[in-house]
Parts: structure tokens; C-alpha cells; sequence
């Protein structure tokens, strides 16, 4: 009974581990939707209400990554004439645990938009900039969605085969 209840606990704990590692996926997903969003509201702030970009900044941080968005900002404020990729970078260093959702690709793609931002000098620069920044996002989340549908079973089912092959080795 001891043995068959060993078993169960093994198993369901590796169907456990399987979902834990597909999640990932999914909440890098929900984390570049969060980031895209941020990023409407940055680009039409500057493009469409034209907001100077430190009320932008500040503006996009209401929807989502506010630590990392207000420290954008106060950056800007500090350094006016800073560039837009080194005061994202900056930001990314100051503020590591506001990003936490976001690998490197997204990192890249945002500082790769604020380098764009800083030299826009017209509204459809700016437009352009976002559209840029929403492509490479959208590409991102395509591929993990993939991923998660074409690993996310293999990984679920080979934690559960490697729960049972620990189970029959221990019993």
C-alpha cells in the first residue's frame, strides 16, 4: 500500500514538473503581451497626444512594468540627453528584477525601440518605431505558442515516463 501510494506521489509530482516547465512558456507569453501593451500606450503618448517622453514613459508604466518604466524616466530626468538604447539599458540594469518575465530577445527588441524612439523626429517615425517593436514581440510570442504546443506534451509526458521509470527502479 506504502509502495503504491510512493508511486503516486512520484508520478503526479512529475506530471507536476512537466506543467511547471510549459507554464514558463506560457507566462513569458503573457509577459511580452503585458510589454506590448506598455508599448501602445508609450507610442501613442508620443506619437498621437504628444506627450514628452519622460510623461510617456510614465504613461506606459501605468499598464505594465511601472518599476521599469518610472525608472526610464527618472533616468531621462536626470540625464536629458542621454540616448535611447543606453538609458534602456540602464534601466534594464537598475531595475533587473522589474524584467524578470522577459528573456533577452524581448530586452533587445525594447531596447532596439527606444534607440528608435529617441531619434524619431516625426509622428510617423514613431509609429514606425512601435510597429517595428510589435513585429518583433509578435514573432517571439508565435514562437514560444508553437513551441508550447508542439515540446509542451513531449515535456509533459516524458516527466511522467521518467516519474515511472524512478517509481519501478525504487520499488
Amino acid at each position: 500500500m506504502i509502495k503504491l501510494l510512493f508511486i503516486a506521489v512520484i508520478i503526479f509530482s512529475s506530471a507536476g514538473i512537466g506543467s511547471v516547465i510549459v507554464g514558463e512558456w506560457e507566462e513569458r507569453r503573457k509577459s511580452i503581451g503585458a510589454m506590448q501593451s506598455a508599448v501602445k500606450v508609450l507610442n501613442s503618448a508620443l506619437g498621437f497626444q504628444g506627450m514628452p517622453l519622460y510623461d510617456a514613459l510614465l504613461a506606459a508604466g501605468k499598464i505594465a512594468y511601472p518599476e521599469f518604466f518610472q525608472g526610464c524616466a527618472s533616468l531621462l530626468r536626470k540625464e536629458p540627453g542621454v540616448a535611447g538604447k543606453e538609458l534602456c539599458k540602464r534601466a534594464m540594469l537598475e531595475q533587473k528584477e522589474s524584467l524578470a518575465g522577459c528573456k533577452e530577445p524581448e530586452k533587445e527588441a525594447l531596447a532596439d525601440l527606444f534607440g528608435r524612439l529617441c531619434g524619431a523626429v516625426s509622428p510617423e517615425q514613431i509609429e514606425d518605431a512601435g510597429k517595428v517593436f510589435l513585429r518583433q514581440t509578435d514573432l517571439l510570442a508565435e514562437q514560444l505558442r508553437s513551441q508550447q504546443e508542439q515540446k509542451g506534451r513531449l515535456t509533459r509526458t516524458m516527466c511522467i515516463v521518467a516519474g515511472l521509470v524512478i517509481s519501478i527502479l525504487f520499488v
